[in-house]
């Protein structure tokens, strides 16, 4: 049986199952369909990308391909093909995440004690280093990159920041501010404070 690859060259998807999910996303000419696939593989790796999720093609590679596996086991009984795309995609989404944060995680336990002369200021910084560190890296990055420009030249940096991760400045600051939330938290707890 022929195959297709994905863009993932470790996976590889049954020539039936791809065609019957070419069928799902909407039928056509054979130009229509490997449009309308590329849009939606597109539109879900976005999705991936805005997540902050490493691997964004491969997760939209295993997305569409639980998609076409399900397909064609004829498990998918609905008449809006692009919103179970996006029910699959954020079940995946949900599994990488919580993959990335087992390998990753923020760490609760409180530093050594410091030295008596240390201040805590460097204290504070310490613990802020170490919670960046525990960060993924793509987290890592746009909190670095969201919070680097001060003064004017700031609102066009977090535009071109935005542009580039496919998303709106509100989107940005919402994403900023729930990973500032939660390296505060790792500061203080790593810091002993109460919550």
């Amino acid at each position: 049986m022929s195959q297709v690859a994905p863009s993932n060259p470790r996976r590889t998807l049954e020539a039936t199952a791809f065609e019957v999910l070419l069928d799902f996303l909407g039928g056509g000419d054979a130009g229509a369909r490997a449009q309308r696939y590329r849009e939606v593989r597109d539109r879900v790796e976005a999705f991936f990308r805005w997540r902050g999720l490493g691997d964004a093609a491969g997760l939209a590679d295993e997305t569409l391909d639980r998609v076409a596996r399900r397909a064609q086991a004829g498990e998918v009984r609905t008449a809006a093909p692009y919103a179970f795309v996006a029910g699959v995609a954020r079940m995946v989404a949900l599994e990488a995440g919580r993959k990335e944060r087992r390998e990753v995680t923020l760490e609760d336990r409180p530093l050594a004690a410091p030295p008596p002369d240390e201040p805590e200021d460097e204290l504070r910084l310490r613990a802020l280093d170490a919670c960046l560190e525990a960060l993924v890296k793509a987290e890592r990055d746009l909190v670095m990159r969201y919070y680097r420009d001060d003064g004017p030249s700031r609102i066009a940096g977090r535009q071109r920041l935005a542009e580039s991760l496919g998303t709106t400045v509100e989107a940005l600051r919402v994403r900023a501010f729930r990973l500032r939330a939660r390296l505060e938290t790792c500061v203080g707890n790593r810091l002993g404070e109460p919550k």
